[in-house]
């Protein structure tokens, strides 16, 4: 179907989308009403696309060793993340060879029924890396284990208004010379970065299924959690499972993989 970009002079609004034909006449419900006719449009400024700051973070660290029966609970900080708030972030670990999306927590092996789970956490000044686990009886303690990172930092915030544009700049402009598109008055900019479903580069998957949450506070006097290191109860969807003999279950999240 054909595509048609419509603008409104007196909302501010500006949309894409697609109409069955291009001779009749064109309906103006998504530019008016978008929330009714989100399977036609492909943007509009009423939504807000967060857009990534700067470019990637990367660096390295390492999860540090443990010694056997221990516990681990602590922070690893990554970077200073530079915003006003504590920002929605996406990243990836690479570690031991194996990279992974940093979606929930992620689960690493630590040897022999001794395992670490992982986490991306975000406050109002850093980025940090979590890691929670225990280190089984018996054996022999953990090594330390070195990891890289990738971290994307966008401008969606946990606290105040989501960002607007300015009411000075056009609705809709193209800059042939420039090569770029503004739209919304300014709040959606092509010379920005944003995550796209088509491009180039590096994939980032951004999760759109089910996640596993297991860093929790430590129960020092559970013999389960003690003994067993990753011997937890679970629950999901409702359903409980405290049990050491708890079935077991799989999640695979699912991703859409974008571009940035």
């Amino acid at each position: 179907m054909p595509f048609v970009l419509k603008t409104s002079e007196a909302t501010g609004k500006c949309a894409i989308y697609e109409v069955a034909s291009l001779t009749a006449p064109v309906t103006t419900g998504p530019l008016t009403t978008p929330a009714s006719h989100t399977a036609d449009l492909h943007f509009h400024s009423d939504w807000y696309y967060p857009r990534i700051i700067g470019a990637d973070y990367t660096g390295s660290g390492t999860v540090p060793s443990g010694a056997a029966g221990a516990f681990q609970n602590g922070i690893i900080t990554l970077f200073a993340h530079g915003q006003s708030a504590a920002p929605m972030v996406f990243g990836t670990i690479t570690i031991g060879g194996t990279t992974l999306t940093l979606s929930g927590d992620v689960c690493i092996e630590r040897g022999t029924y001794s395992w670490t789970w992982l986490s991306l956490e975000v406050d109002a000044t850093n980025v940090y890396l979590r890691y929670y686990g225990a280190i089984r009886f018996g054996s022999g303690g953990a090594a330390s284990q070195a990891f890289t990172y990738v971290v994307k930092v966008t401008d969606w915030l946990t606290t105040g208004s989501i960002p607007a544009g300015s009411g000075s700049d056009p609705v809709f402009a193209a800059s042939a010379s420039g090569g770029y598109v503004t739209m919304g008055r300014g709040k959606f900019d092509s010379r920005r970065r944003y995550f796209k479903l088509t491009g180039s580069g590096a994939v980032t998957q951004i999760v759109s299924g089910d996640t596993m949450q297991m860093i929790q506070q430590v129960d020092t006097s559970n013999g389960i959690q003690s003994q067993g290191g990753i011997i937890w109860g679970y629950a999901l969807a409702g359903y409980e499972r405290p049990t050491i003999y708890a079935t077991d279950i799989t999640i695979n999240p699912t991703y859409t993989n974008a571009y940035a």
